[in-house]
């Protein structure tokens, strides 16, 4: 506050009022308005008395009296943050503005140092910097930089100031002001494409400020007589309507009555006006009737909205021009933003069967069938975390009348209205998914016949001898037997094929019989040891016949080379397989046969008794593809 009466009195005070202000006077003044603001004017008539005592009259008295006033009413009225520190940072001053931006009242900060309670932590060494310019005679001029607010929230402002000296010319304190430039800065945010120009401009831009009385403009700041393009002492000599655009005066003129005879106003009026060149700009005031010397007057602030207002309909046409584009895309797209939908186009209404204004209300996630809400959800929380997650993805939709709709989605993580948010491109992809299910099933069926007639002709082929079945039959006619031996190596083997011949040999057979169903036994058990890496080997005596089973675990082979495998003498689907299935179908009267991806069963059937030999088998009737 200090500091502010002194500029004051040096650049506009002394020229209206013409006050030459002895040391005495200037020493009482300076202590007076170094105090908290309810004491400074509580003590002004203890100035006055003081003022009597170095014998100055009456009427300098009352000039001095009018400049505090001035003093106090630029500082009170101002759009401007003012705030007067120590060299330490506690405050002793804040004006009124300042507890309308900070949400503390001056009780609450004054005696308080500063920096613990506006400056955030990231941006002390940058507040203690700039505070060194200020402490070394070094003037801060459009110095971005937080503000933190009372209630939590984070102001962003425009910063100048310098130091505070004494009537010595001793440094004792630091004055600040500040410009909110926070809604300025969302809309640097909505208009990103411009972002360089529009930061250049709030960057360097301060709200000028204006006093008019008696249709007179007594007083501007810098930026004030920046923006007009006048000096001071020009704009002193002219009526403030001169520099407003001719078909904007009769509105401004009304503005300004309407003010003066205490009517409430708005809070931005545009106006257009003339700068000394010629220009015109457009702006926004902000108008404030305040009193100077008993008079009437009016407090202006001024912000110049030409370059937003460019932006603005550059940003309108930008989006015309994009939302007719997006409206006749062919693909629906759609925008989530908080569960919700903030924007569809026709093609996404028509998929949906909501319109755009039905599906503000609905939650993005009723659209999607129950089954695939929990991997949707995920997908989602991951994308706007920012953590890879595919573009391109399928789904199924829940139209409004209940409908499902399978889609193929892409997915992009955006920025909408300065939240994120889920952009989304969908092509509808039910009738071709319908199409490869159909498909799929129709080949599934065709290779099931293909191999029921393959099947089939194996047994026609092998005299009804050999049967190819499920591996449930297969493990069904062998679970009961009594004999069961399990098979690793070779050893195994061995032991497997002697147990089954002493069981053979017990039960009668002897001879070519005995040794031919041994060699069908040896070749399966050799087969699952070698091809399956182990096994398991059932035998017993059923009904007069012996039979053995040899389960294994390996790949087996397709059904579509069985014929070859049963009726090739040697054929093997790996060269180490010997003479394969041959001399398992020669030793054996019947034989059922399971093969899968997860395994192979071979179950041997032989009478005890000899029976008649079966006709021979020819092979050159199998067809070439067998």
């Amino acid at each position: 506050m200090g500091n502010i009466a002194l500029t004051m009195k040096y650049t506009i005070l002394l020229k209206p009022v013409r006050i030459i202000l002895s040391l005495a006077a200037i020493t009482v003044v300076l202590l007076i308005v170094q105090l908290d603001s309810s004491i400074l004017f509580k003590t002004l008539s203890v100035a006055v008395v003081l003022l009597l005592a170095v014998q100055l009259n009456e009427d300098e008295i009352l000039e001095l009296q009018a400049a505090l006033e001035l003093c106090r009413m630029v500082a009170e009225t101002a759009q401007v943050y003012i705030q007067h520190t120590t060299l330490d940072g506690t405050v002793i001053y804040m004006n009124k503005f300042a507890e309308e931006v900070s949400g503390y009242s001056r009780d609450e900060i004054i005696g308080k140092n500063f920096l613990d309670i506006f400056v955030p932590p990231e941006y002390r060494d940058v507040v203690l910097a700039d505070m060194g310019m200020g402490m070394t005679g070094g003037i801060l001029r459009n110095r971005e930089a937080p503000l933190m607010t009372k209630d939590g929230e984070m102001r962003i402002m425009l910063w100048s100031g310098a130091g505070a000296l004494n009537h010595e010319g001793h440094l004792i304190g630091l004055v600040v002001s500040g410009i909110d430039i926070t809604d300025l800065k969302k809309v640097q945010n909505a208009l990103q494409e411009s972002e360089s120009r529009y930061r250049s401009l709030a960057d360097n831009t301060l709200v000028p400020i204006y006093i008019v009385k008696n249709q007179k403009i007594i007083f501007a700041n810098k930026s004030g007589q920046e923006l007009l393009g006048y000096t001071l002492e020009e704009l002193e000599e002219m009526n403030p309507l001169d520099t407003v655009h001719p078909d904007d005066r009769l509105k401004l003129d009304e503005y300004t009555q309407r003010g003066l005879r205490g009517e409430d106003l708005p809070e931005r009026f545009p106006i257009r006006i003339i700068r000394k060149n010629g220009e015109i700009r457009d702006v926004e005031i902000w108008a404030v009737r305040t009193a100077m010397e008993g008079e009437d007057a009016v407090l202006v602030n001024i912000i110049d909205t030409t370059e937003i207002k460019r932006y603005q309909n550059a940003l309108r046409e930008s989006e015309v021009k994009y939302k007719t584009l997006v409206d006749h895309s062919l693909t629906p797209i759609f925008i989530v933003q908080d569960n919700k939908f903030v924007f569809a186009n026709r093609s996404a209404e028509e998929i949906s069967g909501y319109t755009a204004e039905e599906a503000r209300h609905v939650d993005f996630w009723h659209l999607v069938h129950p089954d695939d809400r929990k991997i949707m959800i995920e997908r989602a929380a991951r994308r706007l975390r920012g953590e890879p997650e595919p573009e391109r993805y399928e789904y199924r939709m829940l139209t409004k009348h209940g409908e499902t709709r399978t889609v193929e989605i892409w997915a992009t993580l955006i920025s909408y209205e300065g939240k994120p948010a889920i952009m989304a491109n969908v092509i509808d992809i039910t009738e071709r998914k319908q199409a490869e299910e159909q498909r799929l099933l129709a080949e599934r069926e065709l290779a099931e016949h293909k191999r029921q007639l393959y099947r089939e002709a194996i047994l026609a082929l092998t005299g009804n001898k050999l049967e190819v079945v499920e591996p449930e039959q297969a493990y069904e006619a062998v679970k009961d037997a009594k004999l069961k031996v399990n098979i690793d190596t070779p050893k195994d083997v061995s032991l497997a094929r002697h147990l089954i011949r002493e069981l053979a040999v017990n039960n009668g057979m002897t001879g070519d019989r005995l040794e031919s169903y041994i060699l069908a036994v040896g070749e399966a058990t050799v087969n699952a040891v070698k091809h399956g890496e182990s096994g398991v080997v059932y035998s017993d005596i059923s009904d007069g016949k012996i039979y053995t089973g040899v389960i294994d675990n390996g790949p087996g082979m397709d059904t579509f080379v069985l014929t070859r495998a049963a009726l090739q003498q040697g054929f093997s689907t790996k060269p180490s397989l010997g003479l394969g299935y041959s001399f398992i179908l020669s030793g054996s009267d019947y034989v059922m046969l399971a093969t899968s991806k997860t395994g192979t069963a071979v179950v041997m059937w032989k009478s005890l008794e000899k029976a008649p030999e079966p006709s021979p088998i020819d092979l050159s009737r199998l067809p070439d593809a067998w």
